[in-house]
C-alpha cells in the first residue's frame, strides 16, 4: 500500500475526476431562468386572490416569462443540432439575447403592473430586439451550414421568431390605452393570434417534424422534409388571414 501511494506521489497528483461540460453549465445556467418564471407563475398563481390584474400577470409570467425563454433556448438548441452546428448556441451573443429578452420581461409586467406605459414601451422594444437578434442569428445559421435534411425545421423557427416583434408591437399598442370603438378587442385577439399560433405554434410544428419520430424511437416517414417545406407558406398564409379577420372583419 505504502509503495503504492509512493509511486502515485511520485507520478504526480491523482487526476481529478471529469466536472461537467461547458454545454452542460450552459444549459444549466439558461433553463435555470425558465424555471425562475415558472416559480414566479407559481407564486402568482398561489395570490392571485390579493393580487390587482392578477389574470393578466398569470398568462405573461407563463407565456412572456417561462415560455417565450424556452422558445429562445430550445429552438437554438435544436437549430444548432439540426444543422451540426452544438457550439453555435452559446457564448456572449446568445447570453446577451437572453438578458435582452428578460429585461424587457421584466419591464412589461413591471411597468403593466404600476401603469407606466414609457417602461412598458422599452420593455417591448427590448423584447422585439431580442427575438428580432434571434431570428437574424437563425438565418445566419443556415447560410454557414451545409444542407440538411431537416434544415426546414430551422426555418419554422425563424419565420416564428419574425412574428412575435409584431405581436409585442399590438401588445404595447393596447398597453397606451385611448382606444375607441372595438379596436382593444380586435387588437386583443390579433395579439393571441400571432403569439400563440404564430411564435408558439410555429416553433411546435417545425420541432416535431424532428423530435416526434425521435421520441417514438422510429425512422421520419418518407416525405416528411418535402411536406414540411410545403406546409409551411401554408401555416403562415393562415395565420395571416386569421389576422386580418381579427382586424378587419366585420364585427
Amino acid at each position: 500500500m505504502t509503495a503504492q501511494l509512493s509511486s502515485s506521489t511520485a507520478n504526480g497528483p491523482a487526476p481529478k475526476p471529469p466536472g461537467r461540460s461547458p454545454r452542460a453549465l450552459w444549459h444549466l445556467g439558461v433553463n435555470a431562468v425558465v424555471v425562475a418564471w415558472l416559480g414566479l407563475f407559481a407564486v402568482v398563481g398561489s395570490a392571485h386572490h390579493f393580487l390587482p390584474h392578477a389574470f393578466w400577470l398569470l398568462v405573461h409570467t407563463l407565456l412572456l416569462g417561462a415560455v417565450t425563454n424556452a422558445v429562445v433556448i430550445w429552438s437554438g438548441h435544436f437549430a444548432a443540432s439540426v444543422l451540426r452546428l452544438p457550439e453555435a448556441n452559446r457564448g456572449a451573443p446568445a447570453a446577451l439575447r437572453l438578458v435582452c429578452l428578460n429585461a424587457g420581461a421584466v419591464a412589461v409586467i413591471g411597468g403593466m403592473y404600476t401603469g407606466r406605459w414609457p417602461v412598458v414601451l422599452v420593455g417591448g422594444c427590448l423584447v422585439a430586439a431580442a427575438v428580432t437578434a434571434h431570428a437574424v442569428w437563425l438565418v445566419r445559421l443556415l447560410r454557414r451550414a451545409l444542407p440538411g435534411r431537416f434544415s426546414m425545421t430551422v426555418r419554422y423557427y425563424a419565420a416564428a421568431a419574425a412574428l412575435l416583434p409584431v405581436g409585442a408591437a399590438l401588445g404595447v399598442l393596447m398597453a397606451r390605452g385611448e382606444l375607441g370603438g372595438d379596436l382593444p378587442e380586435r387588437l386583443l385577439l390579433a395579439h393571441e393570434v400571432i403569439n400563440l399560433l404564430g411564435w408558439v405554434g410555429l416553433t411546435v410544428a417545425g420541432t416535431l417534424i424532428t423530435l416526434w419520430p425521435t421520441m417514438l424511437r422510429t425512422r421520419v416517414a418518407d416525405g416528411a422534409e418535402r411536406a414540411g417545406r410545403r406546409a409551411l407558406p401554408v401555416l403562415l398564409a393562415g395565420l395571416g388571414m386569421a389576422v386580418a379577420a381579427a382586424l378587419l372583419g366585420p364585427p
